[in-house]
């Protein structure tokens, strides 16, 4: 199935099974679309300027699920290493993370005052949700 991003101006992103999975508060909107047997995030300001490629450098899959007003993207990615959440402040600046315990790790969405939600997966494969807020690393 091919899918395209229709633009303001006319002009047309074209992919496969893409899609919108967030929008915040100035109207931008966060989702993924998949070309040449990867996923990838992509991010819609409200003049319609398209930012993309959003992804982690060797995974084969990353999607934006939601975004804040501060422009904080949050979504899920994936590799040979696994699945984890990972939370993006532009292309290249992102941190990723998997719940404590769990495995498969995937942030579903961001509110304005930094809380993340999603879910991880157990060892049986059971689903559980958490919400969990971004702070500094030590030292910065």
């Amino acid at each position: 199935m091919n899918a395209v991003l229709a633009l303001e101006d006319g002009t047309w992103f074209r992919g496969t099974a893409a899609g919108a999975e967030g929008i915040n508060n100035l109207d931008q909107v966060v989702g993924g679309y998949y070309v040449d047997g990867i996923n990838y995030g992509y991010l819609r300001d409200a003049d319609g300027t398209l930012h993309f490629p959003y992804g982690v450098p060797g995974n084969w899959f990353t999607t934006l699920r939601d975004i804040n007003d501060a422009g904080l993207m949050v979504g899920t990615t994936a590799g040979d290493t696994g699945t984890q959440g990972v939370v993006f402040r532009s292309p290249g600046s992102y941190a990723l993370y998997t719940y404590p315990g769990g495995g498969a790790t995937s942030f579903t969405g961001i509110n304005n005052r930094g809380l993340m939600c999603g879910y991880y997966l157990d060892d049986k494969n059971d689903a559980h949700a958490f919400i969990v807020r971004m702070r500094p690393a030590t030292g910065e």
